[in-house]
């Protein structure tokens, strides 16, 4: 397997958080959030990390703030953070 493939790269994630001894909702959380990054990236056709340019991460943080409302929460219902 492609040391590129984000799959892989993906697992080798949630074990560092397991090592790191995160709780397991955090790693379900964060692996969760990653899970819509990567749906993002998929709609795209990119499946490998040398796929991803500061112009996909831009898109998909447009995305995301276009889907906050005045409250702080969007359809991906967690909190963002707006610095003062």
């Amino acid at each position: 397997m492609n040391q590129n493939d984000l799959n892989l790269l993906v697992k080798q994630f949630a074990r560092s958080m397991k090592i790191r001894n995160l709780s397991e909702r955090t790693i379900k959380a964060k692996l969760w959030m990653l899970g819509k990054f990567l749906e993002h990236l998929a709609a795209r056709g990119i499946t490998h990390i040398d796929g991803i340019t500061k112009d996909i991460v831009r898109a998909y943080q447009v995305e995301l703030y276009q889907c906050i409302n005045k409250k702080g929460r969007g359809r991906f219902n967690f909190k963002v953070h707006h610095p003062s």
